[in-house]
Order: C-alpha cells, then sequence, then structure tokens
C-alpha cells in the first residue's frame, strides 16, 4: 500500500536538481528559492510547498531548518542524548521572584538542573524568605505565599549552596538575564562578589532557530516542542521545562551545524550578521523596488504606502523623503509590529512634498484620518476619544468617561487622546473623593434606598439613603472641577498620599497600583495643559517654507486650530496677500470656537506642541487684539528667518 518507492522514483530528477543546487549554493538555500529553482516557478510559493516537502522528504540527507532554510546534512535520524552534540558541564536556572525589578524585588525561589556532558546529574530547589510580603498577584501566580515562606532560609544562609551547585559552568535559562540579574541583586546586598558565569538566553536562541515562535512563553514553546512541563511557575519545574526544550530543539540545533555550547551561545548574532549580509527575506531590499528610494525627494514631506488594488497601507512623515524611504530597505523584515507584513506588503510609494516639517506633521494626520491604514496604530480612531462628564443638573453630580460630548447641561473635559488616562483619571478620582459613582438619577423615589457597597466601603458619602452633606458633597466636586480646569496639585498630593500610606503599610501590590494611576493622571493632566494652552495662546501667524523655494507660507490659527494656510512668492503685491489675510482673520473671530472636537484633536495637539517648542522664533508672531495692520505682517513674512 506504501506510495513511498513510486513518490521517490517519480521525482527523482526533481531531488538530484534540489540536492546539486542546495549543495551549490553554500548547503543552504531558503525553501522559496529553492521551490522557484526546482519547478522553475515564479509564482505563489504557497502553492508548491507542500509537494517540494514531500520530495525532499524521502532524503535522509536533507533537512528543513527552523528558520526556512534546507540544508544537505547528516542524516538526522541520530541519537536523542545530548552527548557529543554538547559537551561540557551547564547549569539550567530559574528563579521566582516577588516582581519584576532587581533593585526593588527580591528572590522567593530558586531552581537547577545540572548536567554534565550531556546527562542530568543532579537539581537543586530551594524557598527563599524575601523579608517582605508576597503580592497577591506572585501568590496566583506560583502558588507561593507568606505562609509557605515562614520558615524559609535568608538567600546569605543559602548563597553557599546555590554557588557549590552551579560552581563556574554555563548557565542556560529562558530569558536567563532575568535570573541572573536577580541573583546578581541578591549577591551585592550581601556584599558577595557577582557572577561571572556565561549565560545561554533560549529565548532568543530558539526565536532563531524556529522563527515561527519567536517571543512565545516557555509553556507554549514546550507544548510545541511536544516536551512535558510539570508545571508553571514554580523555579524547579520551569527549569526543568528549560531543559526540556533544550533538547527539544536538538535536530534545530544540528541542523545549524552547531556542536557545542560555545557555538550556540554566538549562534544568535551570527544568524543576525547572515540575516543582514545575504539572507533573501532577511530585510527590506529584497522586497522594495530601488526606484522606490531614487524617486523620492530629499526634502520635507508625507510618504504613502499602498499595496494591492491601490489600497493604502501606511503613512509617515519625514523631513528628508529619500533618506526615510532608504531606512525601510535596510529594515529586518519582523523587527517591528510595524514591519511584520508591511514591507511585503507594499506595491508604489507615493510622496507629498509639504516644504516645512510642521505642514508634514498636518498632513500625515490628515491622511491617516482620511485612510485609516492597517499599519498605522496613532491618529486612526479620533472618534473614540473619551471625555469626563459631570452632570450639573443633576441633584447629586458624578463623575464618570463617555465617548462623546452631547448638547445638555452636563460639563465635558476633553477631548483625551488615551482612553486608559481617562478611565484611570476617572477611577482615581472616585476613589480619592467619597462621591457616588453609581448611575441613579435622583429624579424619582426609585433612586433611593438600597445603597450599594461603596457606602460600606466609605467609598461614597450615601446621598441615596439620605447621609450626604450637601456642602461637603460639593466642596469634593469643585475640587474635582478645578483639577479638570488645570489646577492639578491638591489631586496630585492626595495621590502621593495615598501611595505614602500604602507603601508604609507594605501593600506593595496596592502601592503599585496607586503609582500607575499617578502616571495615568498625569498624562492626562498634560494633555489638558496642551488643549487649555491651545485655546488660551490667542491668534498667531506662522510663516513656514513653501515647497517651491522662491515662495513662502502664512498659515493664521485660532484656539490652536490652522485657520488658513496663504503661499506667496516674492513678486506678489503686499496689498492682496494682507487683504486675503484680514478676511480670514475676520472670518475666524466670527466662526471659530473654542470647543474643540474629538477629530480635530490631533491636528491641535501637533500645532500646540510645535508652537510651544518653537516660540521664541520670529516667524511665529502673535495677533494682536487691537486693530492690526496686515501690510507690516506681510512685510514681516517676506524677510523672517524660517524655522529650518
Amino acid at each position: 500500500m506504501s506510495s513511498a518507492p513510486e513518490t521517490s522514483t517519480r521525482y527523482d530528477k526533481l531531488l538530484d536538481r534540489a540536492c546539486e543546487f542546495i549543495s551549490a549554493n553554500g548547503n543552504a538555500v531558503h525553501e522559496d528559492l529553492l521551490i522557484r529553482h526546482v519547478f522553475g516557478s515564479s509564482g505563489r510559493p504557497d502553492l508548491w510547498r507542500s509537494l517540494l516537502r514531500q520530495i525532499l522528504g524521502e532524503a535522509p540527507e536533507l533537512g528543513l531548518r527552523g528558520d526556512g532554510y534546507w540544508t544537505v546534512s547528516r542524516s538526522r535520524a541520530e541519537s536523542d542524548d545530548t552527548p557529543g552534540l554538547i559537551d561540557g558541564s551547564f547549569t539550567v536556572i530559574d528563579v521566582e521572584t516577588t516582581g519584576l525589578k532587581p533593585l526593588n524585588h527580591r528572590v522567593i525561589e530558586f531552581g537547577a538542573v545540572r548536567f554534565e556532558g550531556g546527562k542530568q546529574t543532579g537539581t537543586l530547589s530551594l524557598l527563599i524568605q524575601p523579608e517582605r510580603k508576597v503580592p497577591q498577584y506572585v501568590r496566583k501566580l506560583t502558588g507561593i505565599d507568606d505562609q509557605l515562606l515562614s520558615d524559609a532560609p535568608l538567600f546569605g544562609d543559602v548563597v553557599q549552596e546555590i554557588l557549590e551547585f552551579i560552581e563556574d559552568t554555563m548557565l542556560i535559562g529562558y530569558n536567563v538575564g532575568f535570573d541572573v540579574s536577580f541573583l546578581n541583586a541578591e549577591l551585592d546586598r550581601i556584599g558577595h562578589q557577582t557572577l561571572l558565569n556565561q549565560t545561554i538566553d533560549l529565548l532568543p536562541v530558539a526565536g532563531a532557530l524556529m522563527p515561527a515562535t519567536r517571543s512565545r512563553g516557555l509553556t507554549t514553546l514546550a507544548k510545541e516542542l511536544n516536551v512535558a512541563s510539570t508545571g508553571a511557575h514554580r523555579a524547579l519545574d520551569d527549569a526543568l521545562t528549560t531543559a526540556g526544550v533544550l533538547k527539544g530543539l536538538i535536530p534545530w540545533i544540528r541542523a545549524a551545524g552547531i556542536t557545542s555550547l560555545h557555538q550556540l551561545d554566538g549562534f544568535r548574532s551570527a544568524r543576525r550578521e547572515e540575516r543582514d549580509s545575504s539572507g533573501p527575506f532577511a530585510r527590506g531590499r529584497s522586497l522594495l523596488d530601488p526606484e522606490h528610494a531614487s524617486s523620492a525627494p530629499s526634502t520635507p514631506g508625507v510618504y504613502i504606502m499602498r499595496g494591492q488594488k491601490n489600497r493604502v497601507l501606511y503613512i509617515g512623515k519625514a523631513k528628508d523623503l529619500r533618506a526615510r524611504i532608504r531606512s525601510y530597505y535596510s529594515q529586518p523584515l519582523g523587527y517591528t509590529r510595524k514591519m511584520d507584513g508591511l514591507l511585503q506588503s507594499i506595491k508604489a510609494i507615493e510622496t507629498v512634498e509639504t516644504g516645512s516639517e510642521l505642514a508634514a506633521l498636518l498632513l500625515e494626520q490628515q491622511l491617516i484620518a482620511r485612510y485609516r491604514p492597517q499599519f498605522n496604530r496613532q491618529m486612526r480612531t479620533s472618534d473614540n476619544y473619551p471625555y469626563i462628564r459631570i452632570d450639573m443638573s443633576n441633584p447629586w453630580p458624578r463623575v464618570n468617561m463617555v465617548k462623546e460630548a452631547k448638547d445638555d447641561s452636563a460639563r465635558y473635559y476633553g477631548p483625551y487622546r488615551s482612553s486608559r488616562a481617562a478611565r484611570a483619571t476617572v477611577d482615581a478620582l472616585n476613589d480619592i473623593f467619597p462621591l457616588r459613582s453609581c448611575s441613579r438619577s435622583f429624579k424619582n423615589s426609585r433612586s433611593y434606598g438600597s445603597p450599594c457597597t461603596e457606602l460600606d466601603f466609605g467609598r461614597c458619602l450615601g446621598p441615596c439613603v439620605g447621609q450626604a452633606d450637601r456642602d461637603e458633597y460639593f466642596s469634593y466636586l469643585r475640587e474635582i472641577i478645578a483639577f479638570l480646569e488645570g489646577d492639578v496639585e491638591p489631586v496630585m498630593e492626595r495621590l502621593h498620599a495615598q501611595l505614602e500610606r500604602t507603601a508604609e503599610r507594605l501593600d506593595f501590590e496596592k502601592a503599585t497600583r496607586v503609582r500607575n494611576r499617578i502616571d495615568r493622571v498625569t498624562e492626562l493632566s498634560q494633555s489638558q495643559e496642551v488643549l487649555s494652552l491651545a485655546v488660551n495662546q490667542g491668534d498667531l501667524v506662522v510663516v513656514l517654507p513653501a515647497v517651491d523655494p522662491e515662495c513662502r507660507e502664512i498659515m493664521l490659527t485660532r484656539f490652536g486650530r490652522t485657520w488658513s494656510r496663504r503661499i506667496f512668492d516674492q513678486g506678489e503685491p503686499s496689498e492682496e496677500i494682507a487683504a486675503d489675510l484680514e478676511r480670514s482673520w475676520e472670518r475666524a473671530r466670527e466662526l471659530a470656537s473654542m470647543t474643540i472636537l474629538q477629530r480635530e484633536l490631533d491636528s491641535v495637539q501637533i500645532l500646540t506642541r510645535w508652537v510651544r517648542k518653537n516660540w521664541d522664533h520670529p516667524s511665529i508672531m502673535p495677533v494682536p487684539d487691537e486693530p492690526v495692520d496686515w501690510s507690516d505682517v506681510v512685510e514681516h513674512a517676506r524677510t523672517v528667518p524660517l524655522i529650518e
């Protein structure tokens, strides 16, 4: 019933053709190139991939590496044991800790597996007293709690046992830099010399050998390699799983021609150099048409990357369009999320010159909002920018986050570019001030009675049960309104006091939450500061370079918005330019609103930050309230130095 001999005979010539091509090209050829050579196809490699693997799979001297290269090698049907492949001694290690920062957090468990000549010779598992409480999330993750550690020794009491176990062997781990940094921090605390052992990190090694597994977790990678895992997030269990992953990677290690630990240690950097210099699908230059860069101007502007059917994939801006586009040719594929799949999809790159960096920034924002390209992450969804709302018509106003501002009696603050910062700020305000957070209307009897748990926890004054004092309630509300209008210090002082109290109680988990809240509240207050500056900075005239070097551009702004733009050349009469500017300014004074809408927020942020950065430059001129001599403005615009 087996068809293997028939298949082998049928494709002998193709098999010979493949072997010859691989041997002639340094004994390693990318599968896509091999498909083109063997089948003479310039179409999609995926259509031929399964057939190629069926043919080559019959040849024991051929092997497919994890990075997509076929190689001519010895038979892969070798012993599963590590001796002969990895000689010498090494130790696989793992630690569990109270957090992520070695200088602030402590080791609570150490696990290690010792190997001699590729054979496991011993294990070590130690619980360690961290001299502080174990955070709740660590308890849930590891199962290690304060009671379990109550009789555990201090690190200083077990340091000799650890050092004697690992000796001067190579240390191997999955993200081993994390483990070693914690061990060195503990050694430093007791005045001991830090570790000098050489290390191998299997996380990047596995990613280099098997690109499809890049950035996978240890448990996931072990499952893909059919490695048994007895448990996760316990030190010895993870060390044993890591040792199993090392063994599971042996076929890929062999295919890469690695025969020693030192070769494995240098493998990732060597692979990086190989990809940089010769990998056919490693960098952008292998996919991008050279014409994209050579035809681009060396001026400020916006570039638009288009794919199939002229679809916009990505929009970017640059001071030098040619240099920026050229930079994509040296980018490793998949190096960033933006690169992952983008360069492979580009069919054309369109450029738009703008004359100035500010014009490029504003045009980029407008085009991203219009096209919402797949590979742009920011400025795509301005309609989702939230507001913070306070309904002052309600007898007991509450503070909450909403998706849009309505024409009602409520006060709206924002919009904010970060929903995370807005939500964290609302949570912080409701945590600091005991105002209601429920959705009761207080317009009928059903809003009263049946208090929620917020009253029991002391986080609400209890207007639903008649306990709230109106003067006290509205004094808190006035402090919140002052904060949202720019007086941030009182609220920040309350948050920092809360942080100090939680730290004094050694409640580090809550202290981390409070610290993160402070970061988010600071982010939102800075965003609000930009909006306030935009509204209050007054009317401005900004003079910019134009695309034509013989021309200049005058930009008139009001309330942080670009109201009008006028390009003129040196030969154009000043009276005509002045008349156009005056008409635009009068119309702006009549129609421009101080309220910033969601769709305007990105451009307002861009313009206001740019003006603040360059405020002292003479090309930025405030427009006075008194009657303006627009002819003088034009003459100034003709001669003023421009921002490069």
